[in-house]
């Protein structure tokens, strides 16, 4: 595991020195080659000849800017990566050990942050098979178009989808949908362009398998990226029998990270109501407890996203983070407090119309009762 983790900081030291310099300016893409300027980045875990057979599909059309990540597969597999090794448009990057396809993928983008000098962004892909040539240029030349927004390859699921797979989606997608309000047909799509200016916040997540897709996702949306769907084809190989996704312990891995966001928004939204509750009770103006309650329940939502629920290491944003997360609390608490502070004044100036109308029928009740009873008398 020290080899694992000295191979992984190799590539972070390196990123991290090129991570100043000026980029040059990535070439344009053409209706002929969509590929220009992109890197193809694929993770692979004891592939077979359909990597290379995709590889030398890809290469035919134009991708002359390939990264296969060697997940630590099986010495039966050395073979294929061998003969990737010897194609010009191919660099291989290796893992002493499987680490998982979140590993991969960030091996593979801090190689071509430190390498590539003008990439327009990366699209990822697939080693088994099921993305097909011509998906993969589709989504290349949606990126030629659009470069500014991430770009998902979106499945279609119907009745002939492996019930695991439609199952997990579905799920997934509803979970995604509930907690953080993004609604896609696909989250667990591994067909993706990540545009260049997104990877360096990718590379500091702290997903090492199949909930690094999930993470990437939400950290796309968070940065401000607008994600883009685009149709593809459907296949599965033999009811994705050549899928590593292990159901229980990733789907817990995934499942986790859409739990922790929801659960913490609830914890954080009860010490809101009730620090509110308490400085308004305690002779504070509703204004006053807005702006306590904002505060501290704002400041403790920003370290359990940031430390717990995303898992993101330091990199060197968390002062900008914390005043743009700042900002937005501010905004959000003028605009509710704003109107609690305004109700509660003309409550309260309603009440005390009304204390005086029923303070006056008083007395004027009084009166006309005593003098009726002197008159009597």
């Amino acid at each position: 595991m020290a080899n694992d983790s000295a191979a992984l900081s190799s590539f972070s030291q390196a990123a991290s020195e090129t991570a100043g310099a000026c980029r040059p300016v990535a070439p344009k893409p053409t209706e002929a080659n969509p590929f220009v300027g992109v890197v193809l980045l694929v993770p692979a875990y004891n592939p077979d000849e359909a990597l290379t057979h995709l590889i030398d599909r890809l290469i035919e059309q134009g991708c002359e800017s390939i990264v296969v990540v060697d997940d630590g597969s099986a010495s039966t597999c050395r073979s294929i990566f061998d003969q990737l090794e010897h194609y010009d448009a191919v660099h291989v990057c290796a893992h002493p050990s499987n680490l998982g396809k979140g590993a991969a993928l960030k091996t593979g983008l801090r190689y071509i942050r430190q390498h590539s000098d003008t990439p327009r962004g990366v699209i990822t892909a697939d080693a088994d098979g099921q993305h097909l040539p011509g998906d993969i240029r589709k989504l290349a030349e949606t990126a030629a178009s659009k470069p500014e927004e991430v770009a998902l390859g979106c499945r279609e699921f119907g009745k002939k989808t492996p019930f695991r797979s439609l199952f997990g989606n579905r799920i997934t997608s509803y979970l995604m949908a509930f907690t953080h309000g993004i609604k896609l047909a696909d989250t667990q799509t591994g067909l993706r362009f990540l545009p260049f200016e997104l990877i360096p916040e990718l590379i500091t997540l702290s997903g090492k398998r199949y909930e690094f897709e999930l993470q990437c996702l939400i950290a796309a949306r968070d940065a401000g990226y607008r994600i883009n769907q685009v149709p593809i084809s459907t296949v599965y190989i033999d009811e994705n029998a050549s899928s590593h996704f292990m159901p229980i312990v990733d789907s817990i891995r995934v499942y986790r990270i859409l739990l922790h966001f929801g659960g913490s928004s609830a914890f954080c939204f009860g010490i809101d109501i009730a620090l509110f509750a308490l400085i308004f009770w305690a002779g504070g103006s509703a204004m006053l407890a807005t702006i306590g309650a904002r505060i501290i329940s704002g400041a403790i939502n920003f370290w359990i996203n940031k430390a717990m629920v995303f898992g993101r290491r330091d990199s060197g944003n968390s002062l900008a983070e914390a005043l743009q997360y700042l900002a937005l609390w501010l905004t959000l608490m003028l605009i509710s407090g704003t109107p609690v502070s305004y109700t509660h004044l003309r409550a309260h100036e309603t009440y005390e119309g009304i204390s005086d109308a029923v303070v006056c029928v008083k007395r004027g009740g009084g009166g006309g009762g005593g003098g009726g009873g002197g008159g009597g008398g």
